[in-house]
């Protein structure tokens, strides 16, 4: 049996199985539809090549295309933005409202580390920014144990506290 006798032969064979794929995610029997059509031109085409091995089962391989090219469409569907929320004042203002607060955000860390000791900037980056672990920086600053990393940290937290104290009275 040639190739592109068996894709005639299999046409219809699981498209109730991508049918019910489909609806189980977001979509309909038409996308399901459309889905198993544009898959089955993907197993054509690999079909057609020399070098093609189908080395799972034909149920499989066209389930997995169906399931790669449905998840790829959600993926995309999820990127459209509704134009009609987006016109919408509320939003706008909504957007600036969010960047105002993370700007002031930013503000306030920038003013922090601009009170803090140079040692205890750097030990925050490390901690917070860089996500390092305890172990990495206990060796780069050469901290005896966990326990003194941790009275480092507590006192460098501690600065940030009385400054942000300081500026929250005046």
């Amino acid at each position: 049996m040639k190739k592109t006798e068996i894709f005639g032969a299999e046409y219809y064979a699981y498209l109730d199985d991508i049918i019910w794929y489909v609806k189980q995610n977001n979509g309909t029997s038409s996308d399901a539809e459309d889905l198993y059509q544009d898959a089955l031109i993907v197993l054509l085409e690999k079909l057609s090549q020399d070098n093609f091995h189908l080395s799972a089962s034909l149920k499989t391989y066209i389930f997995a295309i169906c399931k790669n090219l449905w998840l790829k469409k959600l993926r995309r569907v999820k990127t459209i933005v509704n134009w009609e929320h987006i016109n919408q004042s509320d939003f706008f203002e909504e957007i600036s409202d969010d960047i105002e607060k993370e700007k002031s955000e930013k503000e306030k860390i920038d003013a922090f580390f601009l009170e803090i000791t140079d040692h205890c900037k750097e030990l925050i980056e490390e901690l917070f920014l860089k996500s390092a672990t305890l172990d990495e920086i206990q060796k780069k600053y050469n901290y005896a144990t966990k326990h003194n990393l941790s009275n480092q940290k507590y006192k460098c937290m501690q600065q940030i506290k009385r400054y942000r104290e300081k500026n929250i009275e005046k």
